[in-house]
């Protein structure tokens, strides 16, 4: 996500944690008609490719850059 890949996955467990609508082709569990639809929709669709995009190597930058999870970590063991 980070170089801008659009995530197509199931919308399972911790996924909704790392990606959502803004950013991921979501299918509900087990629904490959479902990835394959949003597979086709992004290739049928560019702005909507780079819109999302973006959105992905903006949210992971963001939630998972190495000051984030590191002050996180540090807190997590109490060296900070």
């Amino acid at each position: 996500m980070s170089a801008g890949v659009v995530p197509a996955t199931n919308s399972v467990a911790a996924i909704s944690e790392f990606a959502d609508v803004s950013c991921a082709i979501l299918a509900e569990s087990e629904d490959h008609v479902g990835l394959a639809n949003g597979i086709l929709n992004l290739y049928n669709n560019p702005d909507m490719f780079s819109q999302m995009s973006n959105n992905a190597g903006i949210r992971v930058r963001k939630q998972t850059a190495a000051e984030i999870t590191i002050s996180k970590e540090l807190k997590l063991i109490g060296s900070e």
